[in-house]
């Protein structure tokens, strides 16, 4: 897996700011693998990974006291997963984007990692300007990324780094207070777009809101699939009026909850979406104010308080209903139902992930980064004090009984670090590209139908040919007429086998092979039909493969023993007179009379 971790200051040139872990690390060790620098790729949040080239695209994210990297605002860094050096895929301020400005590094007062800085122009711009999430399609030939200054969906071509397109993302129409996008998913051909009502104008809570809009790459159309207002009820903070409900946005230190110098005051940014395996939605929710304040560190003003900030986030779960999503009620997600019902602490007076409190006791640990590997039955989130107190790192929580099955630090507890506040950023599962399999099955149709049915054998030791891009291979049949090829992802290959002496093809069920449908046949849906045609005289089925562990084993070559057929047909002649009853039979072999 990788993640983001955050380092205070500028002048700490080697400090990690990418790493990587394994999926099941736990505790304290082993220590993560730095992938990226401070010095390489400064501050970051939104991650992506391509399989098929191994590279982690890393998007710059503002956040008070840390360095941006040597390319700005609107860089997206790629990074090698073996660790080699990262290099700059794209800058969207220089593809046109409106990302909104800063200060440089220097103007904003940032020295070494355990120096304090005021950073006090920043304090106001998180959340509104920069880049938030990113993900990336499923044939890895697009990144998407979110700009929360222009509030725009831009689509960038890999490995070019060029403009694809740019989509506003549409405001849902926010009442007192302005729309701010964040979250991005790329799930099932279309893009999820997750981003919260900030009330700040009018510093109501019934005005904070979050969307999630569904958006079809090459199209123009968000769809709104969930609205729920962030009015929730969530657990009561260490002090009278340090609470822990998500608050109207400030641009301001005067009114934010300070107990003993600790920084409370919850923010909501939707800043990522998963799915479960059964469609259900789980997003992550982020504080701003975690990103507003540091450890051990100055507030925007002239004070010389340290001030510890506290990050609150949320997870929560949104069902499947037919396209739109239902969000959790009293820890009721669906079906399941977990232990957090009634407990006062999410939408309905009861929470799904209810065992989200940190080492220290203290609730809404999560940070709002996301990682979902199908099967496994969790979710991982990046969270405050997973392991012991004043850290940062990882907690896994069951996506049926809500409760955390282990936790994984990534800092410790340290000045250059940011404690509890929100120092970690977003998380990605890393892996090989799943193998594809194709082929099946060559078979001797009896009937003549061009499917399968049951009884009819296979044909073994026939000759199958693949032609790649590249050069040719070939298999032989076997096993009841089974043949196979391992291939690669979204590459169109050809599959032939010489026919059979006494047979022919059978019947296919299309009557052409079209260059605009590469699977002919539609051999994704047909399981059981013969997909081959001739072409020049041989057998040949194309086809186009999907993503990575898109198998299909439904390729089939069917063919047929033509047979003489004798048509006995017997013609009445009318009567005669002489000979009432006449008739003549005429035997026909295979023709009209």
């Amino acid at each position: 897996m990788v993640s983001n971790v955050y380092v205070n200051g500028d002048a700490n040139p080697t400090s990690r700011a990418v790493v990587k872990f394994a999926y099941n690390d736990s505790g304290t060790s082993p220590t993560p693998t730095t992938l990226a620098t401070k010095a390489q790729v400064g501050s970051t949040w939104g991650l992506a990974y391509a399989r098929t080239t191994n590279t982690i695209y890393a998007a710059a994210f503002l956040k008070r006291h840390v360095g941006m990297g040597p390319n700005g605002l609107g860089a997206i860094y790629a990074v090698d997963a073996n660790g080699g050096t990262p290099t700059l895929f794209a800058d969207l301020a220089s593809l046109g984007a409106d990302i909104g400005t800063i200060e440089s590094n220097s103007a904003r007062g940032l020295g070494a990692s355990s120096e304090p800085s005021r950073d006090a122009s920043t304090f106001a711009q998180i959340g509104k300007v920069g880049l938030g999430d990113i993900d990336i399609s499923a044939d890895e030939s697009m990144l998407y990324v979110v700009s929360m200054n222009d509030k725009t969906l831009y689509s960038l071509n890999i490995p070019a780094g060029t403009l694809a397109s740019s989509n506003v993302i549409p405001d849902p129409g926010c009442v007192g207070g302005a729309w701010r996008p964040f979250g991005l998913k790329y799930y099932r051909d279309s893009l999820y777009v997750g981003g919260v009502c900030d009330a700040q104008s009018s510093q109501l809570k019934s005005d904070l809101q979050a969307y999630v809009y569904r958006f079809t790459p090459g199209g123009n159309t968000f769809t709104q699939v969930l609205v729920f207002p962030l009015d929730y009820p969530r657990p009561n903070g260490p002090n009278a009026g340090c609470n822990y409900p998500w608050n109207p946005w400030l641009d301001t230190l005067s009114t934010v909850c300070t107990t003993a110098a600790r920084m409370m005051y919850p923010q909501a940014m939707l800043s990522d979406i998963e799915f479960d395996i059964d469609g259900t939605m789980i997003l992550g929710l982020n504080d701003r104010t975690g990103h507003q304040f540091g450890y051990d560190n100055y507030g925007p003003t002239s004070s010389n308080t340290l001030y510890h900030g506290r990050g609150l986030g949320d997870i929560l779960r949104a069902t499947n209903n037919n396209g739109t999503f239902v969000l959790e009620n009293n820890a009721t997600s669906g079906s399941l139902t977990t232990a957090g019902a009634n407990n006062n602490q999410g939408p309905g007076g009861g929470e799904f992930y209810y065992d989200d409190d940190g080492a220290d006791q203290s609730q809404e640990a999560a940070v709002g980064g996301l990682a979902l590997l199908p099967g496994r039955g969790e979710v991982g989130t990046t969270f405050r004090d997973p392991v012991s107190t004043v850290e940062g790192g990882v907690a896994w929580l069951s996506n049926t009984t809500g409760r955390k099955t282990r936790t994984y630090e990534l800092y410790p507890g340290s000045t250059a670090y940011f404690g509890k506040s929100a120092g970690v950023g977003d998380l990605e599962l890393l892996s090989d590209p799943a193998p594809i399999e194709i082929g099946n099955r060559v078979w001797d149709d009896l009937n003549g139908n061009g499917t399968q049915d049951p009884g009819e054998p296979g044909l073994n030791g026939l000759t199958v040919t693949l032609q790649t891009p590249t050069g040719s291979s070939t298999t032989t049949t076997s096993g009841d007429g089974n043949y196979y090829f391992a291939v690669e992802p979204y590459t169109t290959y050809t599959m032939t086998v010489a026919t059979p002496v006494g047979y022919q093809l059978t019947a296919a069920n299309t009557t052409a092979l079209d260059a605009a449908n590469l699977t002919s046949n539609h051999a994704i849906s047909d399981t059981i039909d013969s997909d081959a045609l001739l072409v020049s005289g041989t057998p040949t089925i194309l086809y186009t493969t999907g993503g990575p562990g898109q198998n299909n084993h439904s390729l089939d070559f069917g063919f047929v023993q033509p047979v003489d057929r004798q048509v006995d047909m017997l013609n009445v002649v009318p009567a005669v007179a002489d000979n009432p009853a006449l008739a003549v039979a005429k035997q026909l072999n295979g023709a009209n009379p």
